[in-house]
């Protein structure tokens, strides 16, 4: 780069001991591409952050100078540069990782909002992180609770970084016990952080099946789609009659037939993609955003179609892509080849004819069109627009009855779920896609107890890939997850404890049954029940749970709290050797009991004409005559 074609916008100070704080050379690489050449230097306005993530919406840094009337060149010229220099260590020296595009944006956009209320005081930014009342009176300044919480915890995070670099690398000294003392009290003064909600199951029910309807809508109108779209690339124009297959589209998502409604079209079906690959991987936004053009392979085992997707962690390390897999649905694949077909006409039209091969963030599945306003980046996908998010919402009538919401409270009952007006009963649940992460990570754990068959078929898929993950120590894991705890397998295995719970309190802890099984009768006894951090204590339950001193496994004919391997013979499928020694892990459950009895009598009788001195007749007469046995006997303890 040509340091000379580059006008320098800050000047340098006569008085010598003004500049005491400048740490930094102008003259410093800021940022480098993948190749590691410099693509940014410290004394431009403007640093490209492109190399620290990919498909990123933060492109630069922009530092404007403070705009106050009255204040001098020197304050604007300094704070200035050290806004750059605090943005530069906090990327650079103060971390082990460069911190992504979005939490430098946000740590920038409170340092802008510190200088220009510390300017009008007169004072630098180093001036007013070394002054306590120019901090206090910058908290205070915000309204609500909820500001003063949000930036004093971020002001805190810059300042505790600066402090622990010192005035010899940091060039300010900050009077940090007592500013710490000041920003706790707000830090902790806002309303508490509640975490994502699990959808509920009615509500992800319908909100599966609209994106099910919607894709098969979508797929039906492939051909119209594709050709319209061709259409536009290549005279510019639309013909005076939509296809019937665009017609009816458009007016079912209410889109007038126009260039931009067609525009709109496009990004509508897009971001339903999107919305079905995140709801069957457990993926983040960034990364269904950042999903390579050849993102999706298969494979075929025991004679079931397996579905992986290879794409690209958002969090990159160096400035190098990491990647990562998914196992998904046979749905999200379907969402994947349509938006493969859709986007390899976009990438061919612009010249780029080697997309088909694309497994980085070269050519990315979700790309601009470069149609009218958009412009055609093969490595940016489209934008998030809200508006889209909430219009799917309005079609797919996610509103809250009060079944979602009694749900709601056996799966987190020590949240108010009354009190948060966003989830009045009859109000649009305030779904938003990282919800998807969660309701995943919960329902696959405990898909058993999920009525949708084709939610639990889904599921139990990836319940499947899941466990090979862990239980079996997968190189897979290991090679694409590694430790990258924002990954959602992480999310998976921390969920597993609450799942359980959930599932052990549902069958076990609640159930309008008697119970039956050395382990039932234990926790119905009354010191379990009076016990202050027994299984009824839902915090130390799912404690228990978490650290393995308990598990739960539905059975044929209730479930198992074995914490050990399985000893009983695979093909004693009904825990017939449990059943007769009355395994201390036990839990009988009397109407899967009674369901048996009357399966294995049908089976019996249906053997017992064709061969009474046959093998199989003598094998399943004597399975009857145990599960027959245990019927009188739990029948007799229930009359005690």
């Amino acid at each position: 780069m040509n340091r000379r074609a580059i006008t320098l916008t800050v000047s340098v100070p006569s008085d010598a001991n003004r500049v005491k704080w400048k740490k930094t050379d102008e003259n410093t690489v800021v940022t480098r591409d993948v190749e590691g050449k410099p693509v940014s230097f410290f004394f431009q306005d403007s640093w490209c952050i492109d190399p620290y993530k990919a498909n990123s919406e933060h492109r630069h840094l922009h530092f404007r100078p403070v705009s106050l009337q009255g204040t001098t060149l020197h304050l604007v010229e300094d704070t200035q540069y050290q806004v750059k220099q605090v943005v530069y260590l906090l990327m650079h020296v103060a971390y082990d990782e460069v911190p992504s595009p979005e939490t430098m944006k946000a740590k920038l956009s409170i340092l802008r909002n510190f200088s220009q209320f510390s300017a009008k005081d007169g004072h630098t930014l180093y001036e007013g992180f070394s002054d306590l009342n120019t901090i206090f009176q910058f908290i205070r300044n915000f309204q609500s609770a909820k500001q003063r919480e949000k930036k004093s915890r971020r002001l805190h995070a810059i300042l505790v970084s600066l402090n622990r670099l010192g005035f010899d690398r940091a060039g300010v000294e900050i009077p940090m016990k007592k500013v710490h003392e000041f920003l706790m009290q707000y830090m902790h003064s806002g309303p508490a952080e509640t975490q994502h909600p699990v959808i509920p199951t009615r509500i992800y029910q319908h909100l599966l099946v609209t994106c099910e309807m919607e894709l098969q809508k979508v797929e039906t109108a492939a051909a119209s789609i594709f050709k319209i779209l061709t259409s536009m690339y290549s005279v510019e124009s639309l013909p005076t009659t939509p296809p019937r297959r665009i017609k009816e589209l458009l007016e079912y998502y209410q889109i007038p037939y126009s260039k931009q409604g067609v525009l709109k079209l496009f990004t509508t079906i897009a971001t339903l993609c999107q919305l079905i690959i995140l709801a069957f991987t457990g993926m983040r936004v960034d990364e269904v955003r950042g999903l390579p053009f050849n993102c999706l392979t298969t494979s075929h085992q025991d004679g079931v179609e397996r579905f992986i997707i290879e794409g690209i962690t958002t969090k990159l390390a160096g400035g190098k892509e990491k990647r990562a897999r998914w196992v998904t649905s046979h749905l999200a694949a379907r969402a994947i080849r349509f938006s493969q077909r859709f986007s390899s006409i976009v990438h061919h039209h612009h010249g780029v004819f080697d997309f088909h091969t694309s497994s980085n963030s070269r050519c990315l599945l979700f790309c601009q069109t470069g149609l009218l306003i958009s412009k055609y980046h093969s490595n940016r996908s489209f934008s998030q627009r809200e508006v889209y998010l909430e219009e799917f919402c309005e079609r797919a009538s996610l509103s809250i009855t009060s079944e979602d919401i009694a749900e709601l409270k056996n799966i987190d009952p020590l949240r108010a779920w009354d009190s948060e007006v966003k989830f009045t009963i009859g109000a649009r649940w305030p779904f938003t896609r990282h919800q998807l992460r969660r309701t995943l990570a919960l329902y696959a754990h405990r898909s058993g107890l999920v009525s949708l068959p084709s939610l639990k078929r889904q599921l139990q898929h990836i319940t499947l890939e899941m466990s090979m993950y862990y239980a079996r120590g997968s190189a897979f894991a290991k090679d694409f997850i590694g430790n990258n705890r924002r990954h959602f397998a992480h999310q998976w295995r921390d969920n597993q404890g609450l799942s359980e719970y959930l599932a052990y309190a549902s069958k076990v802890l609640f159930s309008d049954e008697r119970l039956f099984g050395a382990h039932a009768n234990w926790a119905k006894s009354q010191p379990v029940k009076q016990s202050p951090v027994s299984v009824y204590t839902r915090d130390a339950a799912i404690a228990m749970f978490k650290r393995g001193e308990i598990a739960f496994k539905e059975t044929a004919l209730g479930a198992c709290t074995s914490i050990e391997r399985c000893k009983s013979l695979p093909i004693d499928w009904l825990s017939l050797e449990c059943l007769e020694k009355d395994c201390k892990n036990l839990v009988v459950i009397p109407s899967k009991l009674q369901r048996a009895v009357k399966a294995q009598k049908s089976v019996v009788d249906s053997l017992r004409k064709r061969d009474e001195e046959s093998v199989e007749y003598r094998i399943e007469a004597n399975t009857l005559e145990i599960l027959v046995s245990a019927q009188r006997r739990f029948s007799r303890r229930a009359r005690t």
